[in-house]
Formats: structure tokens, C-alpha cells, sequence
């Protein structure tokens, strides 16, 4: 059946065309309502920030201009002596930290009294001077500062005097009737200050990432700005023409907008002071928009998230609803595939709850009529498998304990003609010495032998055969006492009569395997001689099998020594091949030397180690991870039986709890580690 004919599709299908088109109207309309409300409150964050600054630059001109008009007043000030005036002004320069210098000046513009150090200078060309000198209240002017070389704002004030006049006739008394008040300008007052804390407060006025806020003067200069290029040079930059300012400057105080010559939108908000300055603050429209459009994006996740989760719940309620059906049919098609532990978990009380009990129940018996099946055949296999893994321990049994009988019968053979030597050699040995000092007894006291002794003593060279024979019977007994060991090693190695757990020492067992392999380890037509390193521990004796143990020194031996020689064997081949192609010998085909070192170790308290080590071919990685699996070999047919590793290994492991690991990798020889412990457990 096709997927969209399915009643699961067309249920859901059903449900969203019922559910999805009111639910996205309502999201959209909210969203709506919502981008508004941000939009809102992001240009009433514009108006609140540009009216707080513009609040902020009103009180700090106010607080100067009420400090200016209050100087002037002051009667050390109207007297217009500079030794009155100067400490006057050094005072109020103190206190006002923004002013940089507070002068008075006369009529002619020339300088009265200084708050700094400078020597008196001429103002007569000032526009503040002359618009003071006419009589103009408070005039202020921004420029850049002579002295500070940055933008500042300098207030000037006419300094006024009172007098009175009287007008009198003649014939009349003086009285208040006919005196009148005059107020004349003597000088005027001048206050500099540098606009460093308003540029401060304007910098810190920041909008996001791209806000900021910058001031300009009633002419539209630039006076402070985030921007140090805009406020610095000799003379203030004129903005006059930037559309914000000449908004601002003809009294435009609403939000407004603007496209840059980059093409950027920006929105500005403006105040113009009392003063004719303004106050601007501006910010890109997409950063201002921006938590707008997160907010769209945010509603289009919801409204795919809402209509993929109506969807998923429409799916789902649709799958519950035929599950139990297409449960049946899946369990019972791969219930005839073989698949018996197919089960189906309906638990209804109706038709299809039978149905699926009934199934069940039938899928049951067929498992556990096949699992029997499979235990049978399993069991089989076990009893199959051990059956030839005794009688691989029982023919390679047969073949050790012949050696053994074979070794004990040779050493027993050979023990007897050699006790029989070595008991006859030491009479041999008195005899020899009593003989010899009865001829030296005769050479002392009959030195002039007659002619046919000397004659003889000459021919037989006598005094060599006096001094040699001694030294030859030591050689006969140092050969005897020689062919002793060997039969006693071979009777160790055989180890017949101690079948059973015995206390024995590990060192015999490995030089009796040695001496019965010591013919392989000589040089031959093809190799030197094959070198064995003994590094032997002080061991204590060990409770082992000595007889089994035995077989697998020898096992471990001969696969080294095989090793060895397979080793010489390629390097021979490798040589023969250059030298058929006239190659120099390769570098990587140098004779090396052939070694098996023996190391015996002790762990701890409770167990020993013994270590074998050649330096032969190696072997990989995955071959080490067989080796001791039955009938696995890597030698030629006819050379190997894959069983001596394997049953080495039982030996070890099941008969004498150890452990026996291998180390190797190719190039770098290979390293047979077996761990048992001193005491066998009861």
C-alpha cells in the first residue's frame, strides 16, 4: 500500500489543514501587536537618552553663566584694580574646575588682572570682547583653545558701574528728588573654560553598538564628538550641512530619519538649548529594528514549531490508533522468516488483544521447541571438542612419556659402564701414584741403571710420561664425572618417577630441556651457533608437575631455536638474490646474532616468572592471538602440528593455575612470559 493512501497520512494530513491556518493567524496577530510595542520603546530609549543629555549640557552652561554674572558684581571686580582682582580670579579658577583662565579686561581690550601666570595680553578683536563692550549681557563663543588647543567655550560679561548725579539749580537745595542713577561699562569679564566633561558625558552615551550621541554649537560646529578627528585641529568642524544638525538647528526636535552616502539608514533625535546649541543622538535603524526582526523570527519559530508539533502529535495519535494491526503483521512476517523471539506487546481487552495473546503464545512454543534444538547441538559440539582435545592430550602424552622411557632407558644404559669407570679410576688413580714413587725411589738410589733400562727409559721418554700420566688420569675422570651430569640430567628430564606434584627446582628442569636440545643450538653448515643467555634469579623451589612442566620448556625451546633458524634462513635467501642481480648487500639484511635468552624472575612472595626470548622472525599481532589455539601452526606441513603451544598452555593454566602470554612483533623476536605461582592451592 502506497504511503500517501495510508489512513495514518490522511488522518494528519485532516487535522493540520483543521488546526494550522486559526493557530497562525492568532500567532501573527500577537507578534504584530508586540513588534509595535518594541518599536515603540526603542525611539521613546532615543528621546530619553538625547533629552537627558541635553538637560545635562543646559545646567553645566547655566552653572557658568550664573558664576560669570556673579563675578561681575563683586566689588573687588568693579574697582578694576588688578591687585584686587587678581586674587578674586585665582579663587574661582580654583573652585570651577573646567575654567582654564578667568581674565578682566579694560576698555581697550587689554588684559587687567589674569588667573594664570601669562603676561597681559590685547582681546580688542575678540567677538565676545566687542559684543561685551556694546553692551550685550552674557555672549558665548566656542572655538578651539589657544592655550588647551582643544574645543572650549569662552563667556564674556560687561563690567558695570554705578553713579550718581545730582542735578541742582542755583536757587534749589540738594534732595533725592533731583539725583539720578548712571551705570557705565568699565571693562569686561571673560571665563574660558575647556569642554573635556561634556565631551566625557557625551562619549558615554552609547546606544548598542552603533548609538552615540555627539554636540554642536549654535552655528552647527562640532564641539564634541566620540569621534577625537572631529574635535581637534585648529579651527571647529563645520556640520552645518549633516541633515541631522540642520534639522536640530531649525528647531526639528522630533525622530527622524536619514540615509548616509554609504547607504545607511540612521534615526536621530535633536534638542536645541536656550543657548542655540543642539543636542543629537543617532543609531542605525537596523540596529534599532533589530530586537524587532529577533522578535519576527522568534514568532516564525514558534509557528513552525507549533505546526510541526501538532503534526507530530496528529502522527503519533494516528500511529497509536493502527499500531496493534501493523505490529501483527510485522511480528508474523518475520516470524516466518525464522525469527522465533518475534513477540507483539498489545494489551487490550478486545478482539486484538486475543489475537496478539494467541500469537504470542504460538511463538513461544516454536522458540522453545528450536531452543532445545540448539542446546542439543551445542552440548554435541562441547563433547565433540573436548573428545579430540583428549585424544590430542593423550597421543601427544604417548609420545612424551615414550621419550621419557626412551631417555630414562639410554641414561640407565649408559649409567652403568660409566659408574663402573668412574668407581675403577680412583684405585686406577692410588695405583698410578705408588707406582711412580716407587720408580723415583729406584732413579734416587740407583741412578747408573744398566745400559738396557736407560736405553729404554730414553725410548719411552719417561720423564714426560711421569709428568703426563697423572694429568691424563684427571682428564678420564673429568670425562666421567662429565657423562655422570649428562645421565643425570637426562634422568631429571624424564622425571618418571615423579608423576605427581613434587617441590623441585625450575632451574633443572630448563638445563635438562637445554642439554636434550643441545644439538640444535650447535653452529651448523648454514648458521653459527646459537647463543643461550641465562639470566637466572634466586628461585625458591617450585610445587609443579616437573614431568609436564619439562614438555613445556621444551616446546617453548624448540620454537625458538625454529625461529632462529628461519630467521637465517631469509637472510640467506635475501643475500642469494642480490648477489644474483649484482646488488650491494642490503642494508636491511645484516648477520645478527642468534641468542635465546632465559630470564627467571621473582614477582612476589607467591609467584615466579620465567621468560624466553629469541631474537627471530617475530610475529604479527593476529597471529599472536592463536598461537595457542589447537592445530593453529605457521610452519610448513610436515614441520608442525599446531598442538605443542596448545598443550603448553593447558599445562600452565589448568594444571598449575599460571599464566603463559606472548609478546612479539615482527622484525623484533618474540617473548614467551609463564607466571606461576610457588604454591599450588589445595
Amino acid at each position: 500500500m502506497s504511503f500517501f493512501h495510508s489512513l495514518r497520512f490522511r488522518m494528519t494530513v485532516l487535522v493540520l489543514l483543521a488546526v494550522v491556518p486559526p493557530m497562525l493567524l492568532a500567532i501573527f496577530f500577537a507578534s504584530y501587536q508586540a513588534a509595535q510595542i518594541i518599536r515603540q520603546e526603542a525611539n521613546q530609549n532615543i528621546a530619553s537618552k538625547a533629552q537627558a543629555l541635553a538637560h545635562s549640557v543646559s545646567r553645566w552652561e547655566e552653572k557658568y553663566v550664573l558664576a560669570l554674572r556673579n563675578l561681575r558684581v563683586q566689588p573687588g571686580i568693579v574697582s578694576m584694580e588688578a591687585k584686587q582682582q587678581k586674587p578674586i580670579l585665582q579663587r574661582m579658577v580654583s573652585v570651577y574646575t573646567d575654567a582654564y583662565l578667568i581674565h578682566t579686561l579694560d576698555l581697550n581690550g587689554m588684559n587687567i588682572a589674569r588667573s594664570d601666570s601669562e603676561k597681559p595680553k590685547s582681546y580688542r578683536d575678540r567677538h565676545w570682547f566687542i559684543k561685551a563692550v556694546a553692551g550685550n549681557d552674557i555672549t558665548p563663543q566656542t572655538l578651539i583653545g589657544r592655550t588647551t588647543g582643544k574645543p572650549a567655550l569662552c563667556l564674556s560679561t560687561p563690567i558695570r558701574q554705578e553713579s550718581t548725579i545730582t542735578q541742582t539749580e542755583p536757587t534749589q537745595p540738594v534732595s533725592s528728588s533731583n539725583q539720578q542713577q548712571s551705570v557705565s561699562i568699565e571693562g569686561v569679564a571673560t571665563l574660558c573654560m575647556h569642554l573635556s566633561k561634556l565631551t566625557q558625558e557625551v562619549g558615554a552615551v552609547r546606544l548598542g553598538q552603533t548609538g552615540f550621541a555627539f554636540l554642536v554649537d549654535e552655528k552647527g560646529q562640532v564641539i564634541a564628538h566620540p569621534d577625537t578627528k572631529l574635535v581637534s585641529g585648529k579651527e571647529l568642524t563645520d556640520l552645518s550641512a549633516y541633515p541631522p544638525v540642520k534639522a536640530v538647528l531649525q528647531g526639528n526636535i522630533n525622530l527622524s530619519s536619514f540615509v548616509n552616502q554609504a547607504s545607511v539608514k540612521w534615526l536621530f533625535q535633536g534638542y536645541k538649548l536656550n543657548n542655540g546649541w543642539g543636542v543629537i543622538i543617532l543609531q542605525q535603524a537596523s540596529e534599532v529594528l533589530q530586537q524587532e526582526r529577533r522578535f519576527w523570527q522568534l514568532a516564525m519559530l514558534v509557528a513552525a514549531v507549533a505546526v510541526l508539533g501538532v503534526g507530530a502529535l496528529t502522527w503519533l495519535l494516528a500511529t497509536r490508533l493502527i499500531r496493534p494491526i501493523t505490529d501483527l503483521t510485522i511480528a508474523a512476517t518475520a516470524l516466518s522468516r525464522g525469527e522465533l523471539n518475534q513477540r507483539v506487546n498489545i494489551e487490550r481487552n478486545d478482539e486484538l488483544g486475543t489475537l496478539a495473546k494467541a500469537f504470542n503464545s504460538m511463538a513461544q512454543q516454536l522458540h522453545l521447541s528450536f531452543a532445545r534444538l540448539e542446546n542439543m547441538n551445542e552440548e554435541l559440539q562441547v563433547r565433540l571438542q573436548q573428545l579430540k582435545q583428549a585424544q590430542t592430550q593423550v597421543i601427544h602424552s604417548e609420545k612424551m612419556s615414550s621419550l621419557g622411557q626412551l631417555v630414562a632407558g639410554v641414561a640407565h644404559e649408559i649409567n652403568n659402564p660409566v659408574n663402573f669407570i668412574y668407581g675403577n679410576l680412583q684405585y686406577a688413580d692410588e695405583y698410578t701414584h705408588e707406582l711412580l714413587d716407587l720408580l723415583r725411589l729406584y732413579q734416587q738410589h740407583y741412578p747408573q741403571p744398566v745400559s738396557d733400562i736407560q736405553a729404554k727409559a730414553t725410548a719411552s721418554n719417561l720423564e714426560f710420561v711421569l709428568e703426563d700420566f697423572p694429568k691424563v688420569l684427571c682428564s678420564m675422570k673429568v670425562g666421567a664425572d662429565r657423562i655422570r651430569e649428562i645421565v643425570l640430567t637426562l634422568r631429571n628430564f624424564a622425571r618418571l618417577d615423579e608423576a605427581d606434584m613434587k617441590v623441585v627446582d625450575i632451574h633443572q628442569g630448563i638445563e635438562s630441556s637445554l642439554l636434550i636440545l643441545q644439538h640444535r643450538l650447535k653452529a651448523q653448515s648454514n648458521r653459527p651457533a646459537i647463543e643461550v643467555i641465562r639470566e637466572y634469579d634466586e628461585l625458591p623451589c617450585v610445587q609443579c608437575y616437573p614431568g609436564q612442566l619439562n614438555q613445556v620448556f621444551m616446546n617453548l625451546l624448540t620454537n625458538a631455536i625454529d625461529a632462529l633458524e628461519e630467521l637465517k634462513m631469509e637472510k640467506l635467501k635475501a643475500e642469494c638474490l642480490n648477489q644474483s642481480t649484482n646488488l650491494q648487500p642490503s642494508t636491511q639484511v645484516q648477520p645478527a646474532n642468534l641468542y635465546i635468552r632465559i630470564r627467571t624472575e621473582l614477582l612476589d612472595k607467591n609467584w615466579i616468572v620465567i621468560r624466553i626470548i629469541d631474537t627471530g622472525t617475530g610475529m604479527t599481532k593476529e597471529i599472536c592471538e592463536q598461537i595457542f589455539d589447537q592445530f593453529f601452526t605457521t610452519k610448513p606441513v610436515g614441520k608442525g602440528t599446531g598442538l605443542g603451544l596448545s598443550i603448553s598452555y593447558q599445562i600452565v593454566t589448568e594444571k598449575h593455575n599460571g599464566h603463559l602470554k606472548c609478546v612479539s612483533s615482527p622484525g623484533k623476536g618474540t617473548e614467551f612470559m609463564i607466571e606461576i605461582p610457588i604454591q599450588q592451592q589445595d
